[in-house]
């Protein structure tokens, strides 16, 4: 879900593998449970194609995306 007015974050951080977080302060409420969407499915799919997982969750005050993907040595 996109929020008008939100801020979003990302956070890159390369180490044996890449990660990535991107949190967003759409402002759900913790008793609201994000709904699956073709976008969150997409980003799944296209890390899963090179190895990697993906961990999303609601917030306090938004939500969170974190991928990790491993980079070839």
């Amino acid at each position: 879900m996109h929020a008008t007015g939100a801020a979003a974050t990302v956070h890159l951080d390369w180490r044996d593998d890449l990660r990535v977080t991107v949190s967003d302060t759409g402002g759900r409420s913790p008793a609201r449970r994000p709904v699956g969407g073709h976008g969150l499915t997409g980003v799944r799919e296209r890390v899963a194609a090179c190895g990697g997982t993906v961990d999303a969750e609601a917030t306090a005050d938004g939500f969170r995306v974190h991928a990790r993907i491993p980079v070839p040595g």
